[in-house]
């Protein structure tokens, strides 16, 4: 077993981000050493609470944190396309929340833009709007 520490950093101060910050402390190879809000405020606050060194008002200063070497994308929805690519662009690994984009088209887009530069690997559940809603499940029921 590698007994490298992998070094992340969260982008987003939610909820979701939150749950995955207490969850990295019982990870014996991994560090929490970077949080990038669009609020600096809510950066410091979440640095504060998790003892994160490096707290930054914006998702661009944190993917060029060297020392950083995985970002996980807590942000809303609407913003992890783009917040992937930016950290992609930066050459960090990424680990995103679901969904991967808010639609097919967007997914696809995303697909091409990753595919053709970075070894991308998805699970399941990635794009939602391949799931049935709940209208089309009321109608089979």
């Amino acid at each position: 077993m590698n007994d490298r520490t992998i070094r992340w950093g969260i982008l987003g101060t939610g909820n979701i981000a939150a749950e995955f910050a207490r969850g990295l402390r019982d990870c014996p190879h991994a560090q929490l050493i970077a949080v990038g809000s669009r609020s600096i405020e809510k950066s410091r606050s979440f640095g504060q609470q998790f003892g994160i060194p490096h707290c930054y008002g914006n998702y661009e200063r944190l993917v060029e944190n060297p020392a950083v070497d995985v970002s996980y994308i807590a942000t809303p929805h609407s913003l992890h396309r783009d917040n992937m690519s930016l950290a992609l662009q930066a050459g960090k690994a990424v680990l995103c929340e679901k969904p991967l984009a808010i639609n097919e088209e967007q997914a696809r887009e995303a697909g091409a833009l990753w595919g053709l530069r970075y070894r991308m690997k998805s699970r399941r559940g990635i794009l939602a709007s391949r799931q049935p809603s709940p209208a089309q499940v009321r109608t089979l029921l």
